[in-house]
């Protein structure tokens, strides 16, 4: 059994940051507050970064999309009024999809701010693996408001949408924002009052709650270019770095590779821009020379063909991955002629391998089951995906 190190950021990383040990069966062993370089010295298995919610901006938006490659395309531009700033230097991540409704929870983050927690970790040698608004650390209540203060913080969620606010901020204007939101979450329903919900649970103080949630919780900011792929099972990060590069693709063609370019990632970003041109290449024989990725790509999919059916289908696979633990890719070969992608993948049980069949039924794809073989204590297999 495994043991998270739950880390609650401040909106600087230069002061001390609180911070738990929590086992896989939220358990909280140890707690504390340290300098950030003490980090490192803390031992765990895996890392949950939580971040102040006061830095993301939370949406519930209804989206109309044909794929999955289509939905991440348009979420920055759905909610480009409401920010009020360039969606260039803004981090979208899409989660908590309604079937019914058709709307989706959308968080917004600068780049520069996800950028800047990343890279400390980086220095003190630390893999996240995966980052979260701290209102999603808090329980998902069907008709009230989750609510906690902190010490810096007053902290709200509403089913799967949150906000955070500084303690200073005056409780009526909390009030009438929590019930805008609750109103336009519940419009097809009707406006609604709700009551707030505190988390206080027995003797346990409010953050080693929010850490038990935390590591439960599937929800992640780190998605597309900024998925954690040296985490991912076994497979090596070059490996890994091609089918997620190409399911970010898409994303990159509307956002503008200019901004990936300009991370402290420069390295990385160099080579999943190179791993993405060689794709191009692959998928569309035509094109002879990767000038601009983001021109070349956009253009390449701005009708339907194959390169529009390779990049729905990575979407559907980075997507299944992303939310099924356990499963990793090996391989994607992308068949033209029949537009299919036999993938090779990795998995610990057949559960996981039912899960993430269920993910990719359930937006949209289909995948039929291979051969598979014993690899130690994982599986090897071979699944084809189809739209």
């Amino acid at each position: 059994m495994g043991n998270w190190l739950v880390i609650f950021a401040n909106d600087e990383p230069v002061s001390g940051v609180d911070w738990r040990i929590v086992s896989d069966a939220g358990k909280v062993s140890a707690r504390g507050n340290s300098q950030i370089h003490d980090l490192a010295s803390i031992k765990h298995d895996r890392l949950a970064l939580i971040l102040p919610g006061q830095q993301i901006s939370s949406f519930r938006t209804k989206l109309t999309a044909k794929n999955l490659n289509q939905l991440r395309s348009i979420a920055p531009y759905a909610i480009e009024d409401e920010v009020g700033a360039d969606v260039e230097t803004l981090h979208v991540s899409v989660g908590y999809p309604h079937s019914e409704t058709q709307s989706y929870s959308l968080n917004v983050i600068s780049h520069e701010e996800l950028v800047q927690w990343k890279s400390v970790a980086n220095d003190l040698g630390l893999t996240v693996d995966k980052v979260i608004p701290d209102y999603y650390c808090l329980p998902r209540e069907e008709n009230d408001i989750s609510f906690v203060q902190l010490e810096h913080s007053k902290v709200f969620r509403y089913r799967d949408w949150g906000a955070s606010f500084d303690t200073d901020q005056d409780d009526r204007v909390i009030d009438r924002v929590m019930q805008s939101a609750v109103e336009q979450y519940d419009k097809d329903e009707g406006a609604t009052t709700r009551q707030y919900a505190d988390i206080t649970q027995n003797d346990l103080s409010h953050l080693d709650v929010m850490a038990q949630l935390a590591i439960s919780e599937n929800y992640t900011l780190l998605q597309g270019k900024y998925e954690n792929r040296a985490s991912v099972g076994n497979v090596g990060l070059k490996e890994w770095r091609l089918p997620l590069g190409i399911a970010a693709a898409a994303m990159i063609a509307s956002i503008g590779f200019n901004v990936f370019q300009g991370m402290a990632f420069k390295k990385e970003a160099e080579e999943l821009k190179e791993g993405i041109g060689q794709e191009i290449r692959r998928v569309f024989p035509e094109v002879k020379r990767i000038v601009n990725s983001r021109a070349q790509l956009k253009t390449l999919t701005a009708s339907s063909g194959k390169g529009s059916i390779f990049l729905q289908l990575s979407g559907l696979i980075s997507t299944g991955v992303n939310e099924v633990d356990g499963i990793s890719v090996e391989v994607l070969r992308f068949d033209s002629r029949r537009d299919e992608m036999q993938v090779s993948i990795v998995y610990e049980n057949y559960e996981q391998l039912s899960q993430f069949k269920q993910k990719i039924e359930s937006l949209g794809g289909n995948m039929r089951e291979g051969g598979s073989r014993q690899v130690g204590n994982r599986r090897t297999g071979e699944i084809t995906v189809t739209l």
